[in-house]
């Protein structure tokens, strides 16, 4: 009967609060909190495992990603790339004009990460500029002894004649690797989205199984974490309407469906902090996050601030995997927001377990830029009141209207129960040379004895998470 009890609980949620979501914050200066069952169980306790600082500098920006399976973790800081075999304790930096050939324009831009923790396969996507010819995205991979011993493969996907690939994206399924990106005219415009899935075990063939689906009229289409055998991707038709697509790995197309969410606006996105600086004025209303588990698909993207929400926030929206339907009640909006903080750039990853972890920005007038992460997991009553826990704070923000680009929250391997989380911190300045990138593996107690086995010791300062109810 627990589809009934959820059922109930949304209808009288539903008729107490009206439109007002679930996952709206209690008073922080309250006694107030939304606890979920088992919360309180030192099970469900929230642990930073591992957190360590990138040996690099970077740029307003940039976007940190990265994997992590055991001992060995991939980050990438803007077109940087970075190497530890011991959890942490020592980096190298991995030079891709040395593991590959020159290709098109040479190195730009975008890099992004996956681990296949079936195959034991690390995945590195590159993005090359357009020479006079095109561009093209670069699938590097190779296995733990491989990453070792800096021994790559890859496979090119070139653009067009006169065209090259912008804003790729890589996700993967139980079978395929696939590929989201915006197609635009050499020194012109965007004039078509596609996705694409490579059959993995097809890699070392000659061909490789691929195959794609454009569209001229839509524009960045957002792939899930946590698909199995049906990858789904969504990108905004207008700001009602998601439309939705279901891409099973044995068929040649996708299916879709156009969803309808609550308004949200688009604009000028003004985050509160201590110093009066705006670090998120540069974000749009692109899809950021999504991912599919437990029969349900997610979606999040960052909306503006409302006439009942009064600073920018993380909208969401929720569906029935079976046919693409909306959750019940609140249960479709898992939206993140509270009355104090401005929240943006989620991202979010599926374990084995099917739990989704959820990692973000956000700020208020007595809080720098802060990154925090979610869990939404057995732990938690439906519908989810988000807690979330800070992992990495700044003590300042930047100078001009802009921050870091996006962050990746990933599952740990080869356990696949926790998560890494990569981002950065802003301290001791306003300005570039004082960010600084990181990386942290995070999971709840219950399943840090299974990560730590995995983990080579480190000397490392305790680290207490700071919870804040949403």
């Amino acid at each position: 009967m627990v589809w009934l009890r959820v059922a109930l609980v949304g209808l009288m949620l539903a008729l107490l609060l009206g439109s007002i979501p679930q996952t709206q914050a209690a008073n922080p200066d309250s006694t107030e909190r939304i606890f979920g069952e088992g919360e309180g169980d030192p099970a469900g306790a929230f642990q930073v495992l591992r957190m360590h600082s990138i040996p690099t500098t970077m740029n307003f920006g940039d976007a940190v990603r990265g994997v992590a399976s055991g001992d060995s973790w991939l980050v990438g800081v803007g077109q940087n790339t970075f190497l530890t075999l011991d959890a942490g304790n020592h980096w190298q930096q991995l030079d891709p004009q040395a593991l590959f050939p020159v290709a098109a324009g040479g190195l730009c831009c975008q890099q992004a990460f996956a681990y296949d923790y079936g195959r034991d396969l690390f995945i590195w996507l590159l993005q090359y500029a357009p020479d006079t010819q095109r561009g093209l995205v670069r699938i590097a991979y190779t296995d733990s002894a491989g990453l070792a011993g800096h021994e790559w493969e890859w496979y090119d996907v070139p653009a067009v004649q006169g065209y090259t690939w912008v804003e790729p994206q890589l996700e993967l399924s139980a079978n395929q690797i696939w590929l989201a990106m915006d197609r635009q005219a050499i020194g012109g415009a965007i004039d078509s989205t596609w996705v694409s899935q490579i059959q993995t075990d097809t890699l070392e063939d000659e061909p490789v199984f691929m195959r794609s689906y454009p569209s001229t009229t839509e524009r960045a289409w957002h792939l899930v974490r946590g698909a199995k055998d049906m990858m789904y991707f969504a990108t905004h038709i207008n700001q009602t309407t998601l439309r939705m697509y279901a891409w099973d790995e044995n068929q040649p197309v996708p299916t879709s469906s156009d969803v309808t969410v609550a308004e949200w606006t688009a604009g000028a996105r003004i985050c509160p902090t201590p110093d009066q600086g705006n670090w998120c004025a540069d974000d749009d209303g692109r899809i950021r996050a999504g991912w599919v588990a437990k029969g349900t698909v997610g979606f999040m993207w960052n909306a503006v601030s409302s006439n009942t929400i009064t600073f920018p926030y993380i909208d969401a929206v929720r569906v029935y995997e079976r046919d693409l339907s909306l959750l019940p009640f609140s249960l479709a909006r898992p939206f993140i927001f509270n009355a104090q903080n401005g929240f943006s750039l989620p991202s979010a990853a599926v374990n084995g377990r099917d739990d989704v972890a959820v990692s973000f920005y956000h700020s208020s007038t007595e809080q720098f830029p802060t990154l925090s992460s979610s869990i939404f997991d057995d732990f938690n009553a439906p519908p989810p009141g988000w807690a979330y826990y800070n992992v990495q704070s700044s003590s300042t923000t930047p100078h001009q209207q802009q921050w870091v680009g996006q962050l990746d929250t990933q599952v740990f391997g080869p356990t696949n129960l926790g998560w890494s989380v990569t981002g950065a911190s802003l301290n001791g300045c306003a300005e570039a040379r004082c960010l600084q990138p990181f990386i942290a593996i995070f999971s709840r107690e219950r399943d840090r004895p299974a990560i730590e086995r995995w983990l080579s010791p480190i000397s490392y300062e305790v680290f207490s998470p700071v919870v804040q109810i949403n």
